[in-house]
């Protein structure tokens, strides 16, 4: 009954946040990732992970990930309690980027009562991305608490690319006859391949995390905290991550959470993101 309670009050305050982070957001993403992690000597382990992303009601694939890392714990007291470890790793990513548009020049018609807005749409395109990153962490349990924290530097090379882009701009000399509501002229739409250049980001990500031991209960909650700070603009906050979830243990190696992800775009043209996931990790 104790367990049940712990169980509707961490409902009942996670409800909220739910419900007002959805409206915010352009439909719902799906994160799920399969790992494995080997211990190779006393507190020194590798691990493996490959992780699939969807977006926009599931309708899309977002991204693809391989990746692989090293950890090694720096330190551990007597009693267990409190840790530091270090970690190092390198994914590859394949990344869907939805079509973009860049409004230019509004044209205004010096005569009539018309206008329109010219522009130009990039078409949607798959872009290779490699990302090695550096951590170091600490935990803390107290009771039945246990508290996290991380600092983390990561790099992104972003591959060079050519993708399809349409300018779209009116033209007084077009369309003669009037097409547009009896006005002389029309849209016009050139379309040629352009270059995006390989581009480096360096992102500094700072996370908290509060795990709960439920006794007698096998799905402990959890939630975290995470700042994406860019590196390359003095530190401006990119993003704010937060998550809540459940993580449960099978037989001390098979390893699941499943969580809800709410993200809050501060910078860029990405829309704010909600996200269910679901992770499972293998440990031998």
């Amino acid at each position: 009954m104790k367990n049940f309670k712990i169980l509707v009050l961490l409902a009942a305050v996670a409800a909220p946040v739910l419900a007002i982070s959805a409206q915010e957001c352009e439909g719902v993403g799906l994160w799920t990732s399969i790992g494995a992690e080997k211990k190779i000597a006393k507190g020194f382990n590798a691990d493996m992970e490959v992780e699939y992303r969807m977006r926009d009601n599931f309708n899309h694939t977002d991204r693809w990930t391989i990746g692989a890392g090293l950890s090694y714990r720096l330190y551990r007291n007597e009693a267990k309690t409190f840790s530091i470890k270090a970690d190092a790793g390198y994914k590859y990513m394949n990344v869907w980027n939805a079509e973009e548009r860049a409004d230019k020049d509004l044209y205004v018609h010096p005569d009539v009562d018309y206008s329109f807005q010219e522009y130009n749409l990039d078409e949607a395109y798959n872009i290779v991305k490699h990302r090695t990153y550096v951590s170091l962490s600490a935990s803390y349990e107290v009771g039945r608490f246990k508290f996290g924290w991380r600092e983390r530097y990561q790099m992104t090379y972003n591959d060079s690319l050519q993708i399809m882009e349409h300018k779209f701009r009116y033209d007084e000399g077009l369309d003669p006859d009037g097409d547009i509501d009896g006005i002389p002229g029309g849209i016009s739409e050139e379309s040629e391949l352009e270059w995006k250049n390989a581009k480096v980001s360096n992102v500094l990500r700072s996370r908290i995390s509060i795990d709960y031991d439920i006794p007698n209960f096998k799905v402990n909650p959890y939630c975290s905290l995470e700042l994406f700070n860019n590196l390359n603009k003095n530190l401006a906050l990119n993003k704010v991550r937060c998550i809540v979830g459940g993580a449960y243990t099978y037989k001390k190696v098979h390893n699941f959470k499943l969580y809800y992800q709410y993200q809050d775009q501060k910078s860029g043209d990405d829309p704010n993101s909600s996200v269910i996931g679901f992770n499972y990790k293998f440990e031998f």
